[in-house]
C-alpha cells in the first residue's frame, strides 16, 4: 500500500486478518501465473497458455514459430514464479518435504514483467484471427480494499467517541440493521 498512515491503520484495526489475505491473494496470484505459464504434461489438462497452440493451423508455419519462441520466452521469464510454487507446494520439490526450506524471492518486478508478456502473447492471436489487440486491465488496489478500509476507518471513529463519552461502549451491539 502507498499510504504508510492507511496501511498502519487497517494493521491496527485489522490486524493478523490483513496480513492473512494477502498472503492469500500472493499464493493465489503466483499459482495462477505458474499454472498459466506450465508447459508440463499432466493426467489431467490444465488450463494452460501452452493449449492455445492447438489453435494454430499447421498451414500457417510463421505464427506457429512465432508463439512457440514467446512460449519458450515466457517460461524462462516464468522461471523463478515457478521455482516458488514448486517450493510452496512441495509436492513437485522433494527437498522441501524432508527440510524447512526458504522460498525463492519473487518481486513486483518480475510479476508486472510476465503479466505484460502474457498480454503481449494473447494480443499475438488477437492480431492474427481478430485483425486487432486488445488491452488487458487489472482491478484497482482502491476496489479491492475500500469495504476494509471504510471499516477501519469507522472503527477508529467509534473508539474516539467512546474514548470521549459520546457513545457508550458496545453501542453498536445495539443497533438494527437497516
Amino acid at each position: 500500500m502507498e499510504d504508510k498512515a492507511l496501511t498502519e491503520l487497517l494493521v491496527e484495526r485489522l490486524g493478523p486478518l490483513l496480513g492473512t489475505t494477502q498472503n492469500l491473494l500472493q499464493d493465489e496470484l503466483l499459482l495462477t501465473l505458474s499454472r498459466l505459464t506450465d508447459n508440463s504434461k499432466w493426467k489431467d489438462p490444465i488450463l494452460s497458455l501452452w493449449s492455445l497452440e492447438a489453435a494454430i493451423s499447421p498451414n500457417n508455419p510463421t505464427f506457429q514459430s512465432t508463439v512457440r519462441t514467446e512460449l519458450a520466452a515466457m517460461k524462462l521469464q516464468a522461471e523463478n514464479i515457478t521455482k516458488h510454487r514448486h517450493k510452496r507446494i512441495a509436492h513437485l520439490d522433494r527437498a522441501v518435504a524432508i527440510q524447512v526450506t526458504k522460498l525463492p524471492t519473487v518481486t513486483f518486478t518480475e510479476i508486472h514483467g510476465l503479466l505484460e508478456r502474457i498480454e503481449a502473447f494473447l494480443n499475438l492471436f488477437y492480431r492474427e484471427f481478430e485483425g486487432s489487440t486488445m488491452r488487458f486491465d487489472s482491478m484497482s488496489g482502491d476496489d479491492i480494499t475500500s469495504v476494509a478500509e471504510i471499516t477501519a476507518l469507522k472503527a477508529k471513529a467509534y473508539d474516539s467517541f467512546v474514548r470521549s463519552g459520546t457513545v457508550p461502549k458496545f453501542a453498536w451491539r445495539n443497533e438494527k440493521p437497516v
